[in-house]
């Protein structure tokens, strides 16, 4: 009984700083490009990438409804196999409300006629919030199940792949802000993939019928 509260509690331990070292990671790759990254870049591109960023997280708070977070909370309620469908449905509404707010967007640059390449990109925030919270809920399930490792390492990965497309875009081609925003939209796309196929695959992911349970979103 004493081995197990010891076992428990190291477990907690280890935990907290695989998050703690991983998330220092992932805050420190960023920081340590900014030499490289300040040598091609203008105040504008600076300017303009902080614009969109502004823009993504304010559509997410829409998009999103802190659907990864009442997952992480379903955690401990459910059994998984209504935990599996119970994602399912979050992830239908997600799609609702990315498509929602797609239009929304759409009618907006369509009535103030936006520049055809910043509106196109503009249109396309919504899907990355998407992707955003796909991510956001594989990753909260990590958390959930005391998985340190695996969170860190796909967290870290993802902020590799984006600081690596982002070098090549803007140190190589001179792609300015562009290069920082397709760098950060692979790295979205590419991870909600993963995501979405590791949530199918451990059984995190099922669909027997729609059936959204408003009570815990």
């Amino acid at each position: 009984s004493l081995k197990r509260v010891f076992r428990g509690k190291m477990s907690i331990v280890k935990n907290t700083i695989v998050f703690a070292l991983s998330e220092t990671i992932n805050k420190g790759i960023p920081f340590l490009l900014l030499p490289l990254f300040t040598r091609v870049l203008t105040p504008e591109d600076y300017g303009v990438y902080a614009v969109f960023l502004a823009i993504f997280n304010f559509v997410c708070v829409f998009v999103g409804l802190s659907c990864h977070a009442a997952i992480e909370t379903a955690y401990f309620k459910l059994s998984k196999s209504k935990l599996s469908e119970y994602i399912f449905n979050g992830i239908v509404i997600l799609l609702v409300t990315t498509i929602v707010s797609a239009l929304l967007i759409g009618a907006i640059l369509m009535f103030l006629g936006f520049d055809p390449i910043i509106g196109a990109i503009v249109y396309l925030i919504p899907f990355l919030c998407f992707f955003q919270f796909l991510i956001h809920i594989k990753t909260s399930l990590w958390v959930a199940e005391g998985k340190a490792s695996y969170f860190g390492v796909f967290n870290i990965a993802q902020t590799l792949t984006v600081a690596s497309v982002t070098i090549v875009l803007v140190l190589w081609y001179h792609a300015g802000w562009y290069g920082q925003v397709i760098g950060f939209s692979v790295g979205l796309a590419m991870f909600a993939i993963i995501a979405a196929v590791v949530l199918y695959k451990t059984g995190f992911l099922a669909c027997s019928g729609l059936v959204i349970n408003i009570r815990l979103l």
